[in-house]
């Protein structure tokens, strides 16, 4: 049996032949047998396409009954409107006992691409994820792809299997992400992900098991199918060729670059002699220039402080005054505020206790209220149930009895359903202005017999018109091979038995059929049958012919056509007219009788409507007692009220009246209560109002106003704090604000007395604070106006010099700075630095150098960094130190340059070496792969003893021998000559060095190597596969043995190269899903035999295609499903049930209803 993962059903949903449908598939064994169209192709090649899931990849394992071949289009079933343009074939995977993950594929006729998809339990689809697919308890049907009997889009499938609780996710162009999650998950045993030429090997394996898809027995055919990755030694070759051919090439250019920098060092050191002079001069300036503007700058600046420190103490008095007045205020304030708020509180007490006394009232008036709600709902209900029970005695009076008052009840209740139930149909008879036809039919008198005539007539209508459509044609001129018109143009005038002989066989064509089937027949030469009829006995009917010993009786014609010559042609026409009005007649009768029928059912006219429509006189005559006319329920509770004893109605409405009247007296002395207390709590609460909104908001303003204030003071504090800070010590700041404390203090002490006098105190002495702030602020701006000007010629001045020098150091000026002096000193600036300048220019513009770097374009400021750093680019090691590290630097460079070129021809051939080991690395790899092969083919032997040999020759064009001889002379070079001696030819490519190579280590003979062959393991030897008789010569082979060779071929594609790259000993098949499709098993005879001990001994599961099945049913060890082919023309594509056997003796003949019962039980 197979293992897990196996293939648990395949099912179909709009696939050609099968529409919808499911497939139980058995672990070992599943049969499909049929005859030719029935189906039998498309199962394998649905397999196919789900599990290969690329369009391009995929071919049908037969053709089609015409000369294209089969498309993945041509698989959906063309059904019409925007559903025939879909279809689904998915596989349920069953990866353990009773769970199930769904793989499948979704066709669309208009779309380049198919879409694979799988379903899971899970959310985690992430293709790298491991074993992450949760798999379902359930297994899924075809039916559970057709909500609301609709096939849908894929994206909203995807829809209605989350509203079940499982997540779909499709691969459209993402086949790669597919393969890797199903290899992931042990689904499949190959991971095809990474490789297009692995995936097309594997289409071709499932497409060789079936017949006529073979792989050919030439070398290039098997070497290709065994081994898929033939250009990988070719890629790391054309990827390595160019370091080879760049190597040779670096070695000449490093030999140019030693001389040029020799030559660039000598004249950067000149040039840096230059630039040392000048630079020595513009020291002296600098700093010259630099100590006169910051001597300049200091004067002013210390004048500058002293000023903002005398503003910062005016500003901080008038912020401190200020924020102490905000205080007075804010003290007032809140003063007020409690005297409002003391008031309101007493008012709230008072309203509290005066809604006290109303809450007892109301509490008392809800009890008042339920009470008198429950007493009036009493009342209503006695009074509802005594006038309902007076009805009843009028009942007695007429029906006598209880019994007597059912009975009309209950006749009342049945006539009005039958007449509601005779106007509902009328109405859909009128609307469908059918009421005359069904009248004047049979359905209006006897259902039972309408219901057996139906069929019958159907079916006698159903016959003449399919007589009448075959005859029609053959009165059709057009129709040119039919006898009728071969009469019409040939036979002149016939006697009645010559006629009656034409027209006998007259449905027959002139022209052989291009599908011959049993009792097909044809007339090629139509006179020799009725020139030379043969009458043998007549009878008043007809005769007895004989047709080369068959003898066939002929009828006589009814009525001659070709006794005249001259009206054949007219008589046949007129004929052909007859037939044509009658089968329209006809066909009207079927479609009317047939419509009737339809919407019959449809309104759902059965045997009960019948008798209802033949009593419709009396329901409609009926006329009901009007006091009846009441629900059941409320009948019988009037009845049992009125009949029963124990029911005092009267004396239960006398009580429930009184109850109310109480109830009511009691609420109306509560609600007075509460009416008298709401003028004194509407004063009280107007008081508080009052309060709340014009005394309470009004200071509350007041309050804020003050409350922002003060914010807005203390921000004025902090940033007073922040802009000091520049110019103020801390200690200064704090010994400012205790002076101004201080101040504030002295003014309350002396006018304490009075709020209003401490008041205008402050305001005085906030005016005073003013106008001394105004006149520092203009000496300030006088002394800030100058200092841009001083600090601008100061900045610009160490700028310079701190670019050029470094850090201005103001104490190594001892002496006052004057200005003549720094006059005098840049003019010896501007001598040295043109001398730099000419020199400069001379080294940049030489020709030698084809200096064009963008840097030294345009204002290059004669840098001599820069002019280094692109001349010598990474030769000099610290920018920092360039003018000190120069001549070291290059020295350095040029000894590298030498060393460098020494190196240059080992790395070429280390890498030609590492390149060509591994393809002899791989050849070896390749041959015990074939060793393991030709030992599996000895193992399982073909029909007769005949088993497969398999041969791996070692290549004589390109005998691996060269590389061991290249490697062995690398080697020898590298002990005694030196590396870089080897292969110095000029301007030689690496091709050209391989191949010159390969000539000089291999035998000679090869006097024209391919490049591609030499990089490629498999031009090193050649394979050779037969067939062999027990005594090992070569067989023939019969297409049985010819096939079974191929599927052994196949199956140690997938079972030996596939697996896990151990010893042989220890190789282990990996787990997943293996199947073979085997077509027209019949003609394997007892090599099958052997192809299922292969199946089950390498995990595979096994379907076969035949037209009958092969051998006895085994039991529990085989699923066999017969396809029916279609007979109807149209519906041709669309095949019956096929009949199931899962077992000896049960054949499903209802296989949808098993597999959904299995699927519930499940």
């Amino acid at each position: 049996m197979k293992q897990y993962p196996r293939i648990f059903s395949l099912s179909t949903v709009g696939v050609i032949y099968h529409n919808n449908c499911d497939y139980l598939l058995h672990p070992l064994r599943t049969d499909f047998t049929g005859g030719s169209g029935s189906g039998k192709s498309v199962v394998a090649d649905l397999l196919q396409l789900i599990f290969v899931a690329k369009k391009e990849y995929w071919e049908s394992g037969t053709d089609v009954m015409t000369t294209e071949k089969r498309t993945v289009e041509g698989i959906v079933l063309k059904q019409g409107g925007e559903q025939g343009n879909m279809a689904y074939a998915f596989a349920n995977v069953e990866v353990e006992e009773g769970k199930y993950i769904i793989i499948g594929t979704h066709i669309q006729t208009n779309a380049r691409s198919i879409y694979p998809f799988i379903i899971q339990k899970g959310f985690d689809f992430n293709p790298e994820g491991g074993m992450n697919l949760e798999p379902m308890s359930k297994f899924l049907l075809y039916r559970d792809f057709l909500p609301g009997n609709q096939i849908l889009p894929i994206d909203k499938l995807k829809e209605h299997f989350e509203k079940l609780g499982y997540n779909m996710r499709h691969f459209n162009n993402r086949t790669a992400e597919f393969h890797r999650t199903l290899f992931n998950n042990g689904i499949l045993s190959t991971d095809l992900s990474h490789d297009e030429k692995k995936l097309k090997t594997f289409a071709q394996i499932i497409q060789s098991f079936s017949r006529g898809k073979g792989v050919g027995a030439k070398s290039e055919d098997l070497k290709n199918f065994l081994f898929s990755n033939d250009d990988d030694q070719n890629k790391e070759y054309e990827k390595r060729k160019k370091e080879i051919e760049e190597a040779h090439e670096e070695y000449k250019r490093r030999a140019r670059v030693y001389e040029t920098v020799k030559l660039k060092k000598d004249r950067l050191l000149s040039l840096l002699e230059d630039k040392k002079k000048r630079d020595a001069a513009l020291h002296r300036s600098l700093l010259l220039e630099t100590g006169f503007a910051y001597q300049q700058r200091e004067v002013v600046g210390k004048d500058l402080i002293r000023t903002q420190k005398e503003v910062a103490y005016v500003n901080l008095q008038q912020i401190m005054l200020e924020q102490r007045v905000n205080e007075l205020n804010m003290e007032a304030v809140e003063r007020e505020l409690d005297s409002i708020s003391g008031e309101r509180e007493r008012l709230e007490k008072e309203l509290e206790n005066k809604k006290k006394q109303r809450e007892f009232a109301e509490k008392n008036r809800a009890s008042y209220e339920k009470a008198y709600t429950i007493a009036q709902s009493e009342y209503d209900e006695a009074s509802a149930k005594w006038t309902r029970v007076k009805s009843a005695e009028g009942w007695l009076k007429i029906y006598k009895t209880a019994e007597g008052v059912r009975e009309q009840f209950a006749k009342q209740e049945k006539n009005a359903r039958d007449k509601e139930r005779l106007l509902d149909f009328d109405n859909f008879l009128d609307e469908r202005d059918i009421y005359d036809l069904f009248v004047n039919s049979t359905w209006s008198q006897d259902y039972r017999l309408a219901q057996a005539e139906y069929d019958g007539v159907m079916d006698q209508l159903d016959s003449e018109i399919h007589r009448l459509e075959q005859l029609l044609p053959l009165f059709d001129s057009d129709n040119k091979d039919s006898v009728v018109q071969w009469a019409i143009r040939n036979a002149g005038k016939l006697t009645k038995e010559e006629e009656s002989v034409l027209m006998h066989f007259k449905t027959l064509s002139t022209k052989k059929p291009t599908e011959a089937k049993d009792g097909t027949r044809y007339i090629p030469d139509p006179e020799g049958i009725y020139k030379n009829v043969k009458v043998l006995d007549k009878t008043a009917d007809g005769f007895w012919m004989d047709l080369g010993g068959v003898r066939e009786f002929v009828p006589f014609v009814s009525k001659q056509l070709f006794n005249n010559p001259d009206t054949i042609e007219k008589e046949l026409k007129k004929y052909g007219d007859t037939i044509e009005k009658e089968l329209e007649k006809l066909s009207a009768e079927r479609d009317s009788l047939r419509g009737l029928r339809d919407q019959l059912v449809e309104f759902g006219f059965n045997q009960q409507l019948s008798d209802i429509w033949l009593r419709r006189d009396e329901i409609m005559k009926f006329e009901p007692d009007e006091s009846l006319q009441m629900q059941k329920e409320e009948f019988d509770q009037v009845l049992e009220h009125f009949t029963n004893p124990k029911n005092n109605l009267r004396m239960q409405y006398d009580e429930a009246k009184k109850n109310w009247e109480d109830a009511l007296q009691k609420l109306r002395e509560a609600d007075d209560i509460i009416a008298n207390s709401q003028g004194s709590l509407q004063a009280i609460d107007g008081q508080i109002r009052q309060l709340d909104l014009t005394q309470l908001p009004e200071k509350e303003r007041e309050a804020k106003n003050f409350r922002q204030e003060k914010k807005a003071l203390e921000e004025r504090f902090k940033d007073w704090l922040a802009d000091v800070q520049t110019y103020l010590k801390a200690s200064e700041g704090e010994q400012s604000q205790v002076k101004v404390n201080q101040e504030i203090r002295a003014i309350e002490k002396e006018h304490g007395s009075s709020a209003k006098m401490v008041y205008n105190a402050f305001s005085q002495r906030l005016q005073e604070i003013s106008r001394r702030q105004g006149s520092l602020e203009q000496r300030l701006i006088g002394l800030m106006e100058q200092m841009p000007s001083l600090e601008g010629r100061y900045t610009e001045s160490l700028k310079k010099y701190e670019e050029i020098i470094g850090p201005f150091k103001p104490e190594e000026l001892t002496e006052q700075v004057e200005e003549s002096v720094v006059n005098k000193v840049k003019v010896t600036v501007i001598t040295t630095q043109k001398a730099y300048e000419t020199n400069y220019e001379g080294v940049l513009y030489d020709e030698k150098f084809q200096i064009e770097d963008e840097r030294l374009k345009g204002n290059h400021r004669y840098d001599f960094q820069t002019l280094a750093e692109v001349m010598l680019p990474k030769i000099v090691q610290n920018p920092d130190r360039i003018e000190e590290d120069l001549a070291g630097d290059v020295e350095e460079h040029l000894r590298i340059i030498n060393q460098k070129m020494n190196e240059i021809n080992d790395h070429k051939l280390k890498i030609i070496n590492g390149i060509f080991s591994k393809i002899e690395e791989v050849y070896s790899e390749y041959r015990d792969r074939i060793d393991d092969i030709r030992e599996f083919f000895r193992q399982n032997k073909i029909s007769g003893g005949h088993y497969v040999e398999i041969n791996f020759d070692p290549s004589k064009a390109y005998p691996i021998s060269w590389i061991r001889n290249l490697n062995k002379e690398i080697s020898a070079k590298a002990q005694n000559v030196g590396l870089f001696k080897m292969f110095e030819t000029e301007n030689e490519g690496a091709d050209a060095i391989i191949l010159r190579a390969f000539q000089a280590h291999s035998d000679g003979k090869n006097v024209k190597p391919d490049i591609r062959k030499l990089t490629n393991p498999k031009s090193y030897f050649d394979l050779s596969i037969s067939l062999k008789t027990p005594k090992g010569e070569d067989a023939p082979g019969s297409n049985g043995q010819n096939y079974t060779m191929l599927a052994l071929l196949c199956i140690a594609r997938l079972s030996i190269i596939d697996t896990d790259k151990l010893s042989r000993k220890d190789r282990k098949v990996k787990r997943g899903v293996r199947f073979m499709a085997i077509d027209e098993v019949a003609g394997l005879g007892e090599n099958f035999d052997m192809l299922y001990e292969l199946a089950k001994n390498y995990d595979y599961q096994i379907l076969t295609m035949t037209i009958d099945p092969i051998g006895r049913f085994e039991e529990g060890k085989q699923n066999i499903y017969t396809l029916r082919k279609n007979n109807n023309p149209e519906y041709h594509n669309v095949n019956p049930t096929p009949l199931a056997q899962f077992s000896y003796d049960k054949i499903v003949e209802r296989l949808e209803d098993y597999i959904h019962q299995l699927q519930t039980q499940n």
